[in-house]
C-alpha cells in the first residue's frame, strides 16, 4: 500500500515510526493522535498528510505539510511534493527540526512569525540530490529569516515571491 491511515482510537505515532517506509506517498493522521514521535514522519516518499477534522492537536495545509492545530509549530513537510516554492503559513512561530530535508523546493517563503527555526530544519540541496543547489529562502529584512539565512549560509532573495502571486517584501 502507498497509504496509510492511522485508525480512530490511535493517540501517539511512535518515533520513526516510518522508518524505511519509502513507498508511503501519503498518511492520514485520525482525529484521536494526540502526539507524534520524533521523525515519525520522516518519509522519503511521502507526498501528502491529512489530518481528519476534529483533531484538536494537527492540522495540514493544502500542499500536504503538517501543523500544529493553533498553527504556532509547524512539523513536516512531505518530501517528496514536488511544488518549488512553499510559503510557511503567516502565524508560524517555530519550524521544528529536520521539517524540509533534501525536499524539491528551490524557494521558501519565512514569515516574520517565525521566531524559531530548530537545527538541520532545512539541508543543503533538494531531492534531484544537487547537493551544490540551496534552497532560495524569501524574507522580511532584518526577521528572523535573514538572521537564520545569514548564520547558515543561505542565499536570501529580498523582493517579488516567485511561488505564487507577487508579494514585495
Amino acid at each position: 500500500a502507498t497509504a496509510v491511515s492511522i485508525p480512530d482510537g490511535v493517540t501517539t505515532i511512535g518515533k520513526e515510526a516510518f522508518y524505511n517506509a519509502w513507498y508511503l506517498k501519503e498518511v492520514h493522521i485520525s482525529k484521536t493522535v494526540t502526539t507524534i514521535g520524533e521523525d515519525a514522519l520522516d518519509i522519503d516518499g511521502l507526498v501528502r498528510i491529512t489530518v481528519e477534522k476534529g483533531n484538536q492537536y494537527f492540522w495540514a495545509d493544502e500542499r500536504g505539510a503538517l501543523f500544529s492545530k493553533d498553527k504556532n509549530v509547524m512539523y513536516y513537510y512531505p518530501r517528496a511534493n514536488k511544488a518549488l516554492f512553499y510559503q510557511i503559513p503567516e502565524g508560524v512561530k517555530t519550524v521544528k527540526a529536520n521539517v524540509m530535508n533534501f525536499t524539491w523546493l528551490e524557494g521558501l517563503l519565512i514569515p516574520n512569525s517565525v521566531k524559531e527555526i530548530e537545527s538541520d530544519t532545512i539541508m543543503l540541496g533538494n531531492l534531484n540530490r544537487d547537493s551544490n543547489r540551496h534552497i532560495l529562502l524569501y524574507g522580511h529584512k532584518n526577521s528572523y529569516a535573514a538572521e537564520y539565512a545569514k548564520n547558515n549560509q543561505y542565499t536570501v532573495m529580498w523582493g517579488p515571491w516567485e511561488g505564487g502571486g507577487s508579494k514585495e517584501f
